[in-house]
């Protein structure tokens, strides 16, 4: 998988989409700008989700596993989200 872990999948689905470089997962100059995670969070949730990263170490551990994409720590942080909040809200979808 040589494009930046992402295989050449990856390259020919953004090649198509004519924005190459703009998946998270190839680290491209257009995936720079955009934000880690999909929904709508504040200190307070990042502040929450750290503590509870460092009072479990197996979800530490999950979180940083070796192999794992990039992002996937980002995609633990909204599955932990989606649950906690009350009423999840995705981002803008132009800022996604």
């Amino acid at each position: 998988m040589p494009y930046e872990e992402g295989g050449e999948a990856l390259k020919r689905i953004e090649e198509l989409l004519g924005r190459e470089g703009a998946s998270p997962m190839s680290g491209g100059p257009a995936a720079r700008d955009l934000p880690t995670q999909n929904l709508e969070h504040d200190r307070y949730d990042s502040r929450l989700w750290d503590e509870l990263c460092e009072a479990s170490a197996e979800l530490e551990d999950l979180a940083r596993a070796e192999g794992a994409p990039r992002t996937f720590a980002a995609l633990l942080g909204d599955l932990f989200l989606s649950y906690f909040k009350a009423q999840p809200n995705l981002l803008p979808e132009e800022g996604v």
